[in-house]
């Protein structure tokens, strides 16, 4: 349980770490009349919709681009007649 709440207060972390330094988020401080200090906090809905979006769409692009790669490297095929060596196992021992 420990371990599933200190992945969860890092994913809450990095999120906002990215949202910050992507734009997502502005932080306002001043200093009222009476003294006080007062912070406000601004989120810009649109850009964090837009950036997930985006993001989502590349991943997705990349997972398609995984299932459609060819499983051998056409580049890397054997010359014409060569065979492949086949596996040997170990011979017997004491002979």
């Amino acid at each position: 349980m420990r371990n599933l709440l200190a992945l969860l207060g890092l994913i809450i972390v990095v999120f906002f770490t990215v949202g910050y330094f992507r734009g997502w988020y502005t932080f306002n401080m001043s200093t009222g009349t009476d003294g006080k200090t007062n912070v406000n906090i601004g989120v810009d809905r649109n850009k964090v919709g837009t950036d997930l979006q985006e993001g989502v769409n590349k991943a997705g692009e990349t997972i398609d681009k995984l299932k459609t790669k060819p499983t051998t490297d056409p580049q890397v095929q054997p010359a014409a007649g060569v065979q492949p060596p086949a596996a040997s196992l170990p011979g017997p021992i004491g002979k």
